[in-house]
């Protein structure tokens, strides 16, 4: 079976709103998948410092209202606390969660927000990036 994979927008925005730190990506809200198959959420092109664990935590925020729903996580860990350059990866997934699934309206348009965490505490002095998101049901 082949995959469906469902680009997004993927210009990074600006936005007074956001925190330092988060990358906020603006898109059409995903598709509904087969409720057997994942939908994940596609990080394109990922850059994030060698010497931090970073935890990168993924919200949706759909237009016209305020509240912020949690799509999911990934985690990398540090090289060492020492170490040198940036860790660049050509794709990072995060897969939705069931309750995320069961409340976005398909086709609605939504803000992407990636947000970087040391543990429970957001890290608004982290130097990385993300080129492109995009929704996948695989």
């Amino acid at each position: 079976m082949l995959a469906a994979t469902y680009i997004l927008a993927a210009a990074l925005l600006a936005s007074s709103a956001a925190r330092a730190g988060d990358l906020t990506f603006h898109a059409q809200a995903p598709p509904g998948c087969e409720s057997s198959t994942p939908l994940r959420l596609l990080l394109k092109d990922v850059e994030l410092p060698r010497s931090r664990a970073v935890t990168i935590r993924a919200y949706a925020k759909q237009a016209g209202r305020e509240e912020e729903s949690f799509i999911g996580l990934f985690a990398v860990m540090a090289d060492s606390a020492n170490a040198a350059g940036n860790r660049k990866m050509p794709q990072a997934r995060v897969t939705a969660t069931p309750a995320f699934r069961r409340a976005i309206e398909p086709g609605a348009t939504v803000s992407v927000i990636l947000r970087p965490f040391a543990g429970k505490t957001a890290m608004n002095d982290l130097d990385w990036s993300v080129r492109a998101v995009e929704w996948a049901c695989r």
